[in-house]
């Protein structure tokens, strides 16, 4: 079988996205049925002092041409914290990571829900479970009702958790959902590690679900596995051929985005050894952060954003991702 070759184009040098002095990072965008575009985007207040994205919220923008935005609303809200209690809402702490899945009936936003501390105490991104600092990371997901155009007509609520932690390599957190809907069955891609330091251990997973339903069955065992350790998988399917881009941690060299091809979703092979050079001193350089824009039924649009750092400010970058061969 022949797989596609792509390559990356920057459409200008100037941020398509710029919320400064405020910072967005991870983001999920798709083009509706009247060719409006609507992004959900990581918000990072800038009060924060941070680029991190564990205290994000999920903010909704809507476009016309990529270029110029319109806030709407905030899609996602960080949950509740009882300090009573000491306990509060698996994701009191931040969302972040969205990615969106559309139907006729409903526009789905899947996202990374963190929780376990309150908002104002110190986070720990290198404790594991049971110490001081130690943030959780579980998949949840909300719905809001969709209009004849494709486009939410209505506020997101909360559906709770679809994947929680289960298993040893995935015990720390899971993170970076990415969805596809194939004929009803919903594939649920992302990234789960048990250790923060070895990023070895970062490897991708697997679950599925009836569309019907949302009753997520996972894969006990990873994926994929790569030396060096992986997130973000961006997997859509492009003529027909399963394909994915996912970001690799290089020892020396930073991070660079790799392109995998597979017959049936589960099994990947490397198709491209530098798809894309995070490290490249080009607008869009910087956290390294790559989202596919999806067109309403879920195929790639042939464009994606590139999350970089511009004056200390995460902003936005778009390019044209090109088809080499078939």
């Amino acid at each position: 079988m022949v797989y596609p070759a792509f390559k990356f184009s920057l459409i200008s040098k100037t941020p398509i996205f710029d919320i400064s002095p405020h910072h967005a990072r991870m983001a999920c965008c798709y083009r509706d049925k009247e060719n409006k575009y609507h992004l959900f985007i990581d918000y990072i207040d800038s009060s924060l002092n941070t680029i991190h994205s564990f205290q994000a919220i999920v903010n909704y923008y809507t476009g016309t041409d990529l270029i110029n935005w319109t806030f709407v609303q905030t899609a996602v809200d960080k949950g509740n914290y009882n300090y009573e209690k000491n306990t509060g809402d698996l994701d009191c702490y931040g969302i972040g990571s969205p990615d969106v899945l559309c139907t006729d009936d409903f526009i789905y936003l899947f996202y990374a829900g963190r929780g376990n501390l309150a908002p104002d105490e110190y986070f720990n991104s290198l404790a594991h479970p049971g110490e001081p600092g130690y943030v959780s990371d579980d998949i949840m997901y909300a719905k809001a009702p969709a209009d004849e155009t494709g486009a939410p007509c209505g506020p997101f609520v909360k559906q709770g958790v679809v994947l929680n932690r289960e298993y040893s390599w995935e015990s720390m957190r899971i993170d970076d959902p990415c969805v596809l809907n194939e004929d009803g069955k919903i594939h649920l891609y992302y990234k789960g590690f048990n250790d923060n330091v070895a990023k070895d251990n970062i490897k991708l997973g697997f679950a599925s679900a009836d569309i019907h339903n949302f009753k997520f069955s996972k894969l006990k065992n990873p994926i994929l596995s790569v030396a060096g350790g992986l997130e973000m998988p961006r997997v859509f399917k492009f003529k027909g051929k399963w394909n994915m881009f996912l970001r690799h941690f290089n020892k020396g060299s930073g991070t660079i985005w790799k392109h995998y091809v597979s017959d049936d979703g589960l099994g990947w092979k490397l198709h491209n050894e530098c798809l894309f050079d995070c490290a490249g001193k080009k607008p869009g350089a910087g956290a390294a952060d790559m989202m596919l824009v999806k067109n309403f039924d879920g195929s790639f649009s042939g464009k994606a954003l590139a999350c970089g750092l511009e004056d200390s400010i995460l902003k936005l970058w778009m390019y044209n991702v090109i088809e080499l061969s078939e």
